[in-house]
């Protein structure tokens, strides 16, 4: 077996350089300051991604960012991006996330988006309550302080088993 180095991922490094920040800038930090640091430091190499990755990127959250005004007077999200998946000529399995305005959409569309994001929901609030939960187990700042969170709108596995009960009773050929 070959002593082989392997290059961290980009995202470790950036774990690293906000750790060795850290040390040398105890306490609550800006995310802005690190950057600001690695910069005058020379220690970031942007990466080598190009114009086309910058603007989707952008398209993405301005899309994820519009709102408009429904003929009842809320406001909501505009547009709605669901993950589809396809086969390549090769056989390959292909993830694509295609967007779609509100009021246009299918109504296949609609499903695929809005159950993904409420599982992504679900899944952010349990996460949310495990950091919570080992901050009050594990920060000495904590003690006689626990933060206490209510999730009153988080779906347990019960819930979810009706769910899927009404729509495969509605809809059989409910996307995933």
């Amino acid at each position: 077996m070959s002593n082989q180095c392997l290059a961290k991922p980009y995202s470790q490094n950036l774990l690293d350089y906000i750790a060795e920040y850290r040390r040398e800038h105890p306490g609550e930090v800006r995310m802005e300051d690190v950057a600001d640091w690695m910069i005058e430091e020379d220690l970031w190499d942007p990466p080598k991604r190009g114009v086309h990755g910058l603007l989707t990127k952008d398209l993405k959250r301005v899309a994820r960012e519009s709102r408009i005004e429904d003929p009842q007077g809320r406001k909501v999200r505009a547009m709605h991006a669901a993950k589809t998946e396809r086969v390549d000529a090769n056989g390959n399995k292909i993830f694509d996330v295609v967007w779609d305005h509100l009021f246009e959409m299918s109504h296949d569309h609609a499903l695929k988006s809005f159950f993904q994001r409420h599982d992504n929901i679900a899944k952010q609030c349990n996460a949310l309550n495990r950091d919570v939960q080992s901050y009050n187990d594990n920060n000495p700042n904590a003690e006689g302080r626990e933060i206490q969170l209510e999730f009153d709108f988080m779906v347990n596995e019960a819930a979810e088993d009706v769910v899927e009960e009404i729509l495969e009773s509605n809809d059989p050929k409910r996307p995933r």
